[in-house]
């Protein structure tokens, strides 16, 4: 939604924005997507939340530091798009540090993909590993001892990721336009189904992502869609 800066205290950091549709919504500085000064009068694009604003993206055309023009829909500047990393390993990356619990906004499929691949080859290396440990600390060389190395490893590899796992899951069913309590139904078909629960969360994971904004945020960095040329009849 679109809206303006109605008061904004630099001291405490927070403020309020009259939003396009006559109400007035409360932010802090925490939901503000760029460094740059604000005040009365800035236009900004926000998702409402209630009576609280987030995701807030400064709209001005040149922002300091950034050059005329630099600054698109929802306050995306060329220079910010160019030095985001869009690429497998940036993706997986970025789901295990900065969007460790991060249930907001939305993931194209690039991004679930890259962080899937990077996250099977990562279990498959530590499960390598702790093989190896159990199989120098004799572990599978006699019938009354169990791998007790791999199923730890294992098993805190999967607890330390299930959060962002399940936080990407929402994001991405964000970007096709689902709420993401859809993510309930592959853990719940999981357990009565066993493999149908894994074939959801693929087939989700295959949706193309919606062509514009939705609920959840705008269309992601670095999604492309092919346009059809329109023909138009001969004079």
């Amino acid at each position: 939604m679109r809206g303006e800066v109605l008061h904004f205290d630099e001291e405490l950091g927070i403020g309020f924005i009259a939003g396009a549709d006559g109400k007035r919504y409360s932010f802090d500085r925490g939901e503000l997507r760029q460094h740059a000064p604000i005040g009365r009068g800035t236009p900004l694009e926000f998702l409402p939340d209630g009576d609280a604003a987030r995701e807030i993206f400064i709209t001005r055309d040149e922002m300091p530091g950034t050059g005329a023009g630099a600054v698109g829909r929802f306050g995306r500047s060329a220079a910010a798009s160019d030095a985001e990393d869009t690429g497998l390993w940036g993706y997986f990356w970025r789901g295990i540090t900065r969007n460790y619990v991060n249930f907001r906004g939305r993931a194209r499929r690039k991004e679930f993909w890259g962080y899937v691949l990077f996250y099977w080859l990562g279990l498959f290396a530590v499960s390598a590993a702790a093989a190896a440990a159990d199989f120098g600390l004799g572990n599978f060389q006699s019938g009354s001892e169990w791998p007790v190395v791999s199923v730890v490893l294992v098993v805190v590899v999967q607890l330390a990721t299930f959060l962002p796992t399940l936080a990407l899951l929402v994001r991405r069913l964000h970007d096709i336009g689902l709420s993401g309590w859809f993510s309930l139904l592959p853990i719940v078909l999981s357990v009565v189904f066993s493999i149908v629960g894994a074939i959801v969360t693929f087939v989700f994971g295959l949706v193309p992502s919606q062509k514009h904004e939705n609920q959840w945020g705008p269309v992601p960095t670095g999604v492309r869609f092919d346009t059809v040329p329109v023909e138009t009849p001969d004079a």
